[in-house]
């Protein structure tokens, strides 16, 4: 089970990441349908495993909570019929066929995602990652299905507390945050969650497109492929969606044009502070405490960077920079939703549209060990004509 994290909206009003957390109790949909006794049946063994091992806790917690989003789904419509709805919030809803309709007509899988609302849920989800201090070496998990994972998704802030206390008490950074939206990677048929309808057009059809994106393209054990891909994507589909609809000279697509460059500054600087820190860690001539220390300056740098980086509006980044709390853990994660997109870009430049950009990512993804290597090869091959 995932969860989409604080997102790279690059408003600094929220907080920049596209983020999940992954839990390990997934199944295809119809298998689902048909084995509801066998299901139940693990999840009482899992109870009492876990007296033995506190992470099949965590799991049987993980299902208890996925199984209760899942059974909680009804037909768009007839949840908007119940009046618990806004107008402006049944207007967003109404939004979501034209959506998955432009998916479809760039490629993306044709999936009964999106189609329902589970209108009574409530629940915040926590996502907990740690890293080394002195080092870019994420705390990863394993699991069966989902494999090595970077970071755990609670659906209880007191668990994830209590999991980021343990990992600092280890000696780790950590970073907890809160979840904005919930995917199962096209193993079951996703329900819009109440609050996804306050958000607007933009940031709602950019999460839609990176979801059937994941539902499209997935290397099973490489995460930060998975999330770099669905995250371009994301980010080029709801453009073209956007000029589609109302014209590449128009107020929607402006205002999209002017987030997206604040976001490639904020990419820009992340990556340069990320690849510093890099070259400190690695650099065995300093100390530890030589580490530390040029660590803090690095970090504690980044309100004044964000003054000469050239953004929009620089001093209203530098404040929210400032008020963010920073270490290896975030900037790990900002890595794993957030690496190569030059190369990326050069495919799209050289396979002329996002259909065929997806075929080649489909292509990497199935035949290659080396997503990254593969996907450098593929930038660098000659324009199309």
């Amino acid at each position: 089970m995932l969860h989409r994290g604080d997102r790279e909206r690059l408003n600094p009003g929220d907080v920049p990441g596209r983020l999940q957390c992954y839990s390990p109790c997934m199944s295809r949909r119809r298998v689902f349908l048909r084995v509801g006794g066998a299901v139940a049946g693990l999840v009482l063994l899992a109870g009492a495993l876990s007296l033995l091992h506190p992470r099949v806790q965590y799991v049987l917690t993980a299902a208890r909570y996925q199984l209760e989003v899942l059974w909680g789904r009804v037909p768009v419509e007839e949840a908007l019929a119940s009046g618990q709805f806004t107008p402006e919030q049944q207007a967003t809803a109404r939004l979501v066929p034209a959506i998955k309709a432009h998916a479809q007509q760039l490629g993306l899988a044709d999936t009964g995602h999106y189609s329902t609302i589970n209108a009574g849920w409530d629940h915040t989800v926590w996502n907990v990652s740690g890293c080394q201090e002195l080092s870019f070496a994420p705390r990863t998990w394993w699991f069966p299905i989902v494999g090595t994972v970077p970071y755990l998704g609670f659906f209880d802030e007191a668990a994830a507390r209590a999991e980021a206390d343990a990992m600092e008490a280890d000696g780790l950074d950590v970073y907890v945050r809160t979840a904005g939206a919930w995917s199962t990677l096209g193993w079951f048929e996703d329900p819009l969650l109440p609050h996804m309808l306050d958000w607007d057009e933009a940031r709602l059809s950019n999460t839609l497109f990176h979801e059937l994106t994941h539902a499209t393209v997935w290397l099973p054990g490489s995460v930060a492929f998975n999330e770099s891909v669905a995250s371009f994507v994301g980010e080029e589909a709801a453009l073209d969606y956007l000029e589609d609809k109302y014209g590449a000279d128009s107020e929607p697509v402006r205002k999209e044009l002017a987030r997206r460059a604040d976001r490639a500054v904020y990419l820009k600087l992340m990556h340069d502070v990320y690849a510093e820190l890099d070259a400190v860690y690695t650099d065995d001539a300093l100390s530890d405490e030589a580490k530390r220390a040029r660590k803090s300056e690095i970090l504690g740098s980044l309100p004044e960077r964000a003054m000469h980086a050239g953004f929009s509006d620089p001093g209203r980044w530098s404040r929210w920079l400032a008020a963010e709390p920073w270490n290896n853990a975030r900037l790990v994660q900002f890595r794993v939703y957030n690496k190569s997109p030059e190369h990326f870009a050069a495919v799209l430049q050289r396979t002329g549209d996002l259909k065929s950009f997806l075929d080649e990512m489909e292509r990497i993804a199935a035949s290659s060990d080396d997503p990254y290597a593969a996907l450098e090869e593929a930038a660098e091959q000659p324009l199309r004509r």
